[in-house]
Order: structure tokens, then sequence, then C-alpha cells
């Protein structure tokens, strides 16, 4: 995180974002390692991100902002959340497996610009000490967040030594 990452919780997110992003390129990489790595890479970074979006983000903004609309995020969240569970369960070469990261890529890249307008972009009118505050508790919900483990037992998703 850079210095500038480290006092901006709209940064944060962007970063988290554009690491999924990237991490959903991957996945389409001949080279089976590197799509198998990043398939397990980005179960665990997706999950970690929305959690820390429910928990953090969501809340603070329903909280001072009426005007937004909490219960489309949380159905794009499960629209995720979805597509991430059928990346799960099935071996990641198996030929669907690039339908299902077409999907979620779409999904996700949705998500990002619904979430840019929807929440960040509300970020700007908070005073410091909000700001602060939101950024405490997305520092700190990024280190506990629970991060799934892919729940297949597929030997290309096991942790390599």
């Amino acid at each position: 995180m850079n210095s500038k990452t480290a006092a901006d919780p709209a940064a944060i997110l962007r970063e988290d974002h554009q690491r999924i992003l990237d991490l959903l390129e991957r996945c389409n990489s001949t080279n089976e390692e590197d799509r198998i790595t990043a398939i397990r890479k980005v179960i665990a970074e997706i999950s970690k991100h929305l959690s820390v979006v429910e928990e953090c983000l969501l809340h603070f903004v329903k909280d001072r902002f009426s005007d937004v609309m909490h219960d489309d995020a949380i159905k794009e969240h499960l629209d995720i959340k979805r597509l991430v569970a059928d990346l799960e369960v099935i071996d990641p070469l198996e030929p669907r497996v690039p339908g299902i990261v077409e999907s979620l890529t779409e999904a996700f890249k949705s998500y990002v610009q619904n979430e840019e307008e929807r929440s960040i972009s509300k970020l700007k009118e908070c005073d410091a000490a909000s700001a602060a505050s939101l950024l405490d508790s997305l520092t700190k919900e990024r280190m506990i967040a629970p991060v799934r483990v892919p729940i297949n037992l597929h030997h290309h998703l096991l942790p390599t030594a």
C-alpha cells in the first residue's frame, strides 16, 4: 500500500478493484499453472473485498446518505458470490471455466462502476473525522476479513509449498 492509499479509503477500494480486475485477466492465461493460481487468488480476493465492503463501506454510506441504493449493492454482491461459488466447485481446467470467468469479469466491472457512483463518490462529502473512521474500519476489516478457501478438492487448487 502506498502512502496516498494509506490515507484515503477510496484509494484502498480502487486498489482492490484494480488488483481483482488484473487477476480476472490472468484467469484467461494460456499457461495452466498461471490460470489455476489466478483463479484461486480471484476467489480469495473477491470474497475478502466483498466482506470488507459489506462490513464497512455499505454501513458507512447507508448511515450517512439516504439516497444510496443499498439493496442494489447487496444484489450485485450476491450475483458475484454465485459466480465465485461456481468457480469454487469445478476443476479450473474444465471447458466451462472461461465462460464463468467472462461472466464474473463483466459482473465485477459493472459492480465497480456502480460502487464508484453509488458509494465511493460519496466519500468526498465526508468530513475528515468520518473519513478517518472509515479508513480505520477498512484497514482493520481487511486484516480480519474471512478469505474463502476453494471448497473443491481438485489438486490444482491445493496450496503450493
